[in-house]
């Protein structure tokens, strides 16, 4: 479905089918992005202040990786919530 990791098809490689991408294509992958973006973020974020030793860090180098947990979880589950 996707020709890199953000770029999608237009054509299926097998059967040359074309994709048609209605208006409102992209509002559910969005919305699943944000929510497992919420869900799985939030709760490695929770696990790993309350887990490991990152509750000893001081309050920036919390932030630090909190800011990096919410970049990178958007980026990482894009292509999958577009598919589904």
């Amino acid at each position: 479905m996707f020709d890199g990791y953000f770029m999608p098809r237009n054509r299926c490689l097998i059967c040359g089918v074309k994709y048609e991408r209605e208006e409102g294509y992209f509002l559910g992958g969005c919305a699943l992005n944000l929510v497992g973006r919420i869900f799985f973020g939030f709760g490695l974020a929770i696990d790993l202040l309350f887990k490991s030793g990152v509750c000893e860090l001081d309050l920036i180098w919390q932030e630090v990786i909190a800011v990096a947990l919410a970049v990178a979880f958007p980026l990482i589950l894009f292509p999958f919530s577009q598919v589904v």
